[in-house]
């Protein structure tokens, strides 16, 4: 039970989840704007929030990784 509730709370979690908020504001509120009417340019904002969210959540790992390996040594 635990090991459910610490995978729902971790940071990749709730980023996907709020990544996912933003996402769907952009593909329902997107037609509002002249640049977002078409799918394709909403699908494009879409894919590069999904990109910059796993980046930054790539790029963490490694420097809490590296932070926790001078600890060690």
């Amino acid at each position: 039970m635990q090991v459910v509730l610490r995978a729902l709370a971790s940071r990749w979690t709730i980023s996907f989840i709020g990544v996912v908020i933003l996402a769907l504001l952009f593909w329902f509120f997107g037609p509002l704007l002249e640049a977002l009417e078409g799918w394709l340019p909403r699908l494009a904002c879409v894919l590069v929030l999904l990109l910059v969210w796993g980046a930054s959540n790539l790029v963490l790992d490694a420097l809490r990784r590296r932070r926790e390996q001078r600890l060690e040594s």
